[in-house]
């Protein structure tokens, strides 16, 4: 599932999730819609205060590491 965050304050890192127009938090499984989203909020909004991120919990330690180029 996906979401969207809006950037609240041009002179911090503050976000906030952008909400339908019944206050609950937008969410979308297609990242179809979620493009047709971000380009409508375009309108409205810079893209550097879009965000879209995926709504995930980490349930297990993870490891990141840089993949070596062959």
């Amino acid at each position: 599932m996906y979401s969207i965050l809006i950037k609240t304050n041009s002179t911090s890192d503050k976000y906030s999730y952008y909400l339908k127009s019944d206050g609950e938090i937008y969410t979308t499984d297609d990242l179809t819609v979620l493009g047709t989203k971000v380009a409508e909020l375009l309108k409205t909004y810079t893209l550097g205060q879009i965000v879209p991120i995926k709504n995930c919990t980490i349930t297990n330690n993870i490891t990141i590491a840089e993949v070596e180029a062959e």
